[in-house]
Protein backbone atom coordinates (compact mmCIF):
# COMPACT_ATOMS: atom_id res chain seq x y z
CA UNK A 1 0.00 0.00 0.00
CA UNK A 2 1.26 3.59 -0.99
CA UNK A 3 1.67 5.92 1.52
CA UNK A 4 -1.41 7.94 2.12
CA UNK A 5 -1.46 11.50 3.84
CA UNK A 6 -4.21 11.86 6.25
CA UNK A 7 -5.98 14.35 8.10
CA UNK A 8 -4.46 13.48 12.08
CA UNK A 9 -6.30 14.19 15.14
CA UNK A 10 -4.19 14.61 18.25
CA UNK A 11 -6.51 13.83 21.47
CA UNK A 12 -5.88 16.59 24.33
CA UNK A 13 -3.93 13.78 26.62
CA UNK A 14 -1.77 13.31 23.90
CA UNK A 15 -0.97 17.03 23.53
CA UNK A 16 -0.48 17.29 27.12
CA UNK A 17 1.96 14.38 27.18
CA UNK A 18 4.01 15.85 24.35
CA UNK A 19 3.87 19.56 26.58
CA UNK A 20 5.20 17.38 29.66
CA UNK A 21 8.06 15.97 27.78
CA UNK A 22 9.09 18.86 26.17
CA UNK A 23 9.02 21.02 29.17
CA UNK A 24 10.63 18.34 31.67
CA UNK A 25 13.72 17.94 28.73
CA UNK A 26 13.65 21.63 28.10
CA UNK A 27 13.62 21.03 24.43
CA UNK A 28 11.18 21.76 21.45
CA UNK A 29 9.04 19.18 20.57
CA UNK A 30 6.96 19.37 17.01
CA UNK A 31 4.18 16.65 15.92
CA UNK A 32 3.87 16.63 11.61
CA UNK A 33 1.57 14.92 9.42
CA UNK A 34 3.03 12.77 6.24
CA UNK A 35 2.99 15.55 4.40
CA UNK A 36 4.82 18.09 6.72
CA UNK A 37 1.65 20.06 8.48
CA UNK A 38 1.95 20.76 11.76
CA UNK A 39 -0.39 19.18 13.87
CA UNK A 40 1.01 20.90 17.68
CA UNK A 41 4.20 22.04 19.05
CA UNK A 42 5.52 21.36 22.20
CA UNK A 43 3.87 24.92 24.48
CA UNK A 44 3.40 26.55 20.93
CA UNK A 45 7.11 27.08 21.22
CA UNK A 46 8.34 28.42 17.11
CA UNK A 47 12.33 28.12 16.75
CA UNK A 48 14.45 29.34 19.27
CA UNK A 49 16.49 32.96 18.24
CA UNK A 50 19.57 30.95 17.45
CA UNK A 51 17.98 29.02 14.60
CA UNK A 52 16.07 32.31 13.90
CA UNK A 53 18.86 34.16 13.51
CA UNK A 54 20.81 31.33 11.24
CA UNK A 55 17.64 30.47 9.15
CA UNK A 56 17.12 34.05 8.51
CA UNK A 57 20.88 35.73 8.09
CA UNK A 58 22.89 32.49 7.41
CA UNK A 59 21.68 29.45 5.67
CA UNK A 60 18.21 30.59 4.91
CA UNK A 61 14.47 28.37 5.63
CA UNK A 62 14.62 26.55 2.64
CA UNK A 63 18.06 24.41 3.22
CA UNK A 64 16.22 23.39 6.59
CA UNK A 65 12.91 22.63 5.35
CA UNK A 66 15.13 20.55 2.56
CA UNK A 67 17.25 18.23 5.21
CA UNK A 68 14.28 18.14 7.13
CA UNK A 69 12.50 16.51 4.22
CA UNK A 70 14.92 14.49 3.74
CA UNK A 71 15.14 12.93 7.21
CA UNK A 72 11.48 12.69 6.84
CA UNK A 73 11.72 10.21 4.29
CA UNK A 74 14.57 8.33 5.36
CA UNK A 75 12.75 7.83 8.56
CA UNK A 76 9.21 6.89 7.17
CA UNK A 77 11.33 4.06 4.58
CA UNK A 78 13.07 2.92 8.08
CA UNK A 79 10.23 3.16 10.21
CA UNK A 80 13.08 3.41 12.59
CA UNK A 81 13.89 6.35 15.15
CA UNK A 82 16.68 8.97 13.37
CA UNK A 83 19.21 11.24 15.05
CA UNK A 84 21.01 14.01 12.60
CA UNK A 85 22.38 16.96 12.89
CA UNK A 86 21.64 20.17 11.27
CA UNK A 87 23.45 22.80 8.67
CA UNK A 88 23.45 24.76 12.31
CA UNK A 89 25.21 22.59 14.33
CA UNK A 90 22.21 21.34 16.55
CA UNK A 91 21.40 17.94 17.12
CA UNK A 92 17.29 16.74 15.85
CA UNK A 93 15.63 13.73 16.81
CA UNK A 94 12.77 12.57 14.07
CA UNK A 95 10.44 9.68 15.48
CA UNK A 96 7.63 8.02 13.00
CA UNK A 97 4.35 7.63 13.95
CA UNK A 98 3.08 4.36 12.61
CA UNK A 99 -0.64 3.12 12.58
CA UNK A 100 -1.28 -0.47 11.37
CA UNK A 101 1.84 -1.02 10.21
CA UNK A 102 1.71 2.50 8.46
CA UNK A 103 3.61 5.90 8.99
CA UNK A 104 1.23 8.27 9.07
CA UNK A 105 3.16 11.27 10.90
CA UNK A 106 6.52 12.49 12.62
CA UNK A 107 7.23 13.98 15.87
CA UNK A 108 11.01 16.02 15.79
CA UNK A 109 12.58 16.80 18.94
CA UNK A 110 15.49 19.38 18.78
CA UNK A 111 17.49 22.16 18.84
CA UNK A 112 20.04 20.73 21.25
CA UNK A 113 23.73 20.80 21.35
CA UNK A 114 25.96 17.88 22.23
CA UNK A 115 29.06 19.94 22.51
CA UNK A 116 30.79 22.91 23.65
CA UNK A 117 32.37 23.56 20.84
CA UNK A 118 31.41 26.31 18.75
CA UNK A 119 30.94 25.14 14.97
CA UNK A 120 33.53 26.33 12.66
CA UNK A 121 31.48 28.86 10.48
CA UNK A 122 30.15 30.82 13.84
CA UNK A 123 32.40 33.88 13.78
CA UNK A 124 29.86 36.20 15.52
CA UNK A 125 30.00 36.97 19.11
CA UNK A 126 26.15 37.28 19.18
CA UNK A 127 26.17 33.90 17.30
CA UNK A 128 28.25 32.28 19.82
CA UNK A 129 26.33 33.15 22.78
CA UNK A 130 22.81 31.95 20.97
CA UNK A 131 24.26 28.84 20.57
CA UNK A 132 25.89 28.38 23.53
CA UNK A 133 22.19 28.75 25.00
CA UNK A 134 20.60 25.97 23.37
CA UNK A 135 20.27 23.36 25.78
CA UNK A 136 23.22 20.90 25.84
CA UNK A 137 23.12 17.45 26.41
CA UNK A 138 25.69 14.39 26.82
CA UNK A 139 24.87 10.71 24.95
CA UNK A 140 23.88 9.39 27.76
CA UNK A 141 20.66 11.79 28.17
CA UNK A 142 20.15 11.58 24.21
CA UNK A 143 19.99 7.86 24.47
CA UNK A 144 17.33 8.45 27.64
CA UNK A 145 15.52 10.64 24.97
CA UNK A 146 15.29 8.49 22.55
CA UNK A 147 14.14 5.72 24.25
CA UNK A 148 11.69 7.59 26.01
CA UNK A 149 10.62 8.83 22.29
CA UNK A 150 9.78 5.48 21.36
CA UNK A 151 7.92 4.29 24.61
CA UNK A 152 5.63 7.70 23.80
CA UNK A 153 4.67 6.86 20.40
CA UNK A 154 3.77 3.43 21.13
CA UNK A 155 1.80 4.95 24.22
CA UNK A 156 0.23 7.07 21.98
CA UNK A 157 -0.68 4.91 19.01
CA UNK A 158 -1.39 1.75 21.60
CA UNK A 159 -3.90 3.90 23.24
CA UNK A 160 -5.40 5.30 20.19
CA UNK A 161 -4.66 8.84 21.77
CA UNK A 162 -4.50 10.09 17.61
CA UNK A 163 -7.55 9.55 15.40
CA UNK A 164 -7.92 10.23 11.42
CA UNK A 165 -10.93 11.52 9.96
CA UNK A 166 -11.49 8.53 7.75
CA UNK A 167 -11.51 4.92 9.27
CA UNK A 168 -7.88 4.35 8.16
CA UNK A 169 -7.50 0.28 9.54
CA UNK A 170 -11.01 -0.46 7.76
CA UNK A 171 -9.45 1.16 4.00
CA UNK A 172 -6.04 -0.82 4.78
CA UNK A 173 -8.51 -3.55 5.17
CA UNK A 174 -10.13 -3.18 2.11
CA UNK A 175 -6.93 -2.12 -0.02
CA UNK A 176 -5.22 -5.46 1.13
CA UNK A 177 -8.22 -7.12 0.02
CA UNK A 178 -8.68 -5.27 -3.59
CA UNK A 179 -4.91 -6.13 -4.38
CA UNK A 180 -5.48 -9.73 -2.94
CA UNK A 181 -8.83 -11.20 -3.53
CA UNK A 182 -8.19 -13.94 -5.78
CA UNK A 183 -5.50 -15.59 -3.46
CA UNK A 184 -6.73 -16.86 -0.20
CA UNK A 185 -6.98 -14.66 2.77
CA UNK A 186 -6.99 -15.94 6.22
CA UNK A 187 -7.29 -13.75 9.30
CA UNK A 188 -3.86 -14.97 10.33
CA UNK A 189 -2.51 -13.38 7.10
CA UNK A 190 -5.01 -10.26 7.31
CA UNK A 191 -3.70 -9.82 11.03
CA UNK A 192 0.27 -10.31 10.20
CA UNK A 193 -0.86 -7.15 7.48
CA UNK A 194 -2.58 -5.64 10.02
CA UNK A 195 0.58 -5.76 12.89
CA UNK A 196 -2.47 -6.82 15.09
CA UNK A 197 -3.72 -9.84 16.97
CA UNK A 198 -6.08 -12.28 15.06
CA UNK A 199 -8.52 -11.42 18.12
CA UNK A 200 -7.88 -8.02 17.97
CA UNK A 201 -8.67 -7.75 14.14
CA UNK A 202 -11.72 -10.17 14.83
CA UNK A 203 -13.29 -8.04 17.37
CA UNK A 204 -12.84 -5.02 14.92
CA UNK A 205 -14.76 -6.63 12.45
CA UNK A 206 -17.51 -7.29 14.75
CA UNK A 207 -18.14 -3.72 15.96
CA UNK A 208 -18.39 -2.88 12.20
CA UNK A 209 -21.02 -5.14 11.58
CA UNK A 210 -19.14 -7.65 9.49
CA UNK A 211 -16.20 -10.13 8.54
CA UNK A 212 -13.36 -11.17 6.61
CA UNK A 213 -15.67 -14.03 4.89
CA UNK A 214 -18.50 -11.24 3.96
CA UNK A 215 -15.80 -8.32 3.09
CA UNK A 216 -13.69 -11.27 0.70
CA UNK A 217 -16.89 -11.89 -0.91
CA UNK A 218 -18.64 -8.84 -1.78
CA UNK A 219 -15.24 -8.24 -3.26
CA UNK A 220 -14.94 -10.79 -5.48
CA UNK A 221 -18.22 -10.62 -6.40
CA UNK A 222 -17.87 -6.96 -7.51
CA UNK A 223 -14.48 -8.13 -9.67
CA UNK A 224 -16.92 -10.74 -11.40
CA UNK A 225 -19.83 -8.39 -12.26
CA UNK A 226 -17.12 -6.31 -13.91
CA UNK A 227 -15.91 -8.72 -15.66
CA UNK A 228 -19.33 -9.83 -17.02
CA UNK A 229 -19.90 -6.69 -18.05
CA UNK A 230 -16.43 -6.21 -19.95
CA UNK A 231 -16.15 -9.58 -21.53
CA UNK A 232 -19.70 -11.04 -22.40
CA UNK A 233 -17.48 -14.06 -23.82
CA UNK A 234 -16.21 -15.28 -20.67
CA UNK A 235 -17.75 -18.54 -19.46
CA UNK A 236 -18.93 -18.23 -15.73
CA UNK A 237 -16.48 -20.81 -15.01
CA UNK A 238 -13.81 -18.75 -16.10
CA UNK A 239 -15.54 -16.07 -14.19
CA UNK A 240 -15.34 -17.84 -11.08
CA UNK A 241 -11.56 -18.72 -11.74
CA UNK A 242 -10.51 -15.40 -12.31
CA UNK A 243 -12.00 -14.02 -8.91
CA UNK A 244 -10.76 -16.62 -6.45
CA UNK A 245 -13.03 -19.54 -6.54
CA UNK A 246 -12.55 -23.49 -7.87
CA UNK A 247 -16.04 -24.27 -7.88
CA UNK A 248 -18.34 -22.36 -10.61
CA UNK A 249 -21.48 -23.91 -9.11
CA UNK A 250 -20.54 -22.90 -5.94
CA UNK A 251 -19.48 -19.23 -6.83
CA UNK A 252 -22.82 -19.51 -8.79
CA UNK A 253 -25.05 -20.35 -5.67
CA UNK A 254 -23.02 -17.61 -3.43
CA UNK A 255 -23.87 -14.75 -6.10
CA UNK A 256 -27.64 -15.62 -6.36
CA UNK A 257 -27.71 -15.48 -2.13
CA UNK A 258 -25.45 -12.21 -2.38
CA UNK A 259 -27.06 -10.79 -4.99
CA UNK A 260 -30.84 -11.98 -5.08
CA UNK A 261 -30.28 -12.75 -8.48
CA UNK A 262 -28.47 -15.47 -11.43
CA UNK A 263 -25.22 -14.74 -13.26
CA UNK A 264 -27.07 -15.36 -15.95
CA UNK A 265 -29.68 -12.81 -14.90
CA UNK A 266 -27.28 -10.10 -14.26
CA UNK A 267 -25.08 -10.76 -17.80
CA UNK A 268 -28.53 -10.37 -19.67
CA UNK A 269 -29.02 -7.16 -17.89
CA UNK A 270 -25.69 -6.08 -18.67
CA UNK A 271 -26.76 -7.29 -22.59
CA UNK A 272 -29.72 -5.37 -22.69
CA UNK A 273 -28.21 -2.37 -21.52
CA UNK A 274 -25.44 -2.14 -23.77
CA UNK A 275 -28.33 -2.99 -27.15
CA UNK A 276 -29.91 0.07 -25.83
CA UNK A 277 -26.93 2.15 -25.94
CA UNK A 278 -26.32 1.40 -29.01
CA UNK A 279 -29.82 1.68 -30.55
Amino acid sequence: MKHVVLNLILSAKAAKIIDSFASLMKLRIVFYSLDGKVIKQSRNEGNSPYCRLMQDEIFGIERCLKLDETKHRECRESQKIITYKCHAGLTEVVAPLVIYGDVVGYIICGQFRMSDAIPCFIKDEKLKQLYLNQQKLDYEALDNILEMMKMLMEYITEKELIATEIDYRMMKIKNYIDTHYQEEISLNTLARYMCCSESTLSHYLQNHDTTLKYLIRDRRISAAEELMKNNADLTFSEIATMVGYNDSHYFSRIYHKHRGITLSEKKSRFYNKKKIKKS
